[in-house]
């Protein structure tokens, strides 16, 4: 995973985030949850090509002041059968 190339001294050269699915809901006075799907590229400095990962993300948001902050995130990557069911493989969208 590219994460652990960076903790291991790799640096990041380039990043490219796209999101879809944006959904979010107040699920209380000063809370609120946001989900997507996120398409991530990264460009390493060890790595000839670059290197993708597509997740479901989840974000808990607290309202503080006029400011939301985010308290929680998760990421989930879309692999096995859930991704293809998806219309993903590891690789990104699988071809319709």
């Amino acid at each position: 995973m590219w994460l652990s190339k960076v903790f291991s001294g790799a640096t990041v050269r380039k990043q490219a985030f796209a999101l879809r699915d944006t959904w979010t809901a107040l699920i209380g006075p000063e809370t609120a949850v946001t989900t997507c799907i996120i398409d991530v590229t990264i460009w390493l400095d060890t790595e000839m090509s670059p290197t993708r990962l597509i997740a479901r993300l989840s974000i808990v948001w607290r309202q503080d002041g006029s400011d939301w902050r985010i308290v929680h995130e998760h990421l989930s990557p879309y692999t096995g059968e859930f991704a293809h069911s998806l219309g993903y493989d590891e690789h990104g969208p699988c071809p319709r």
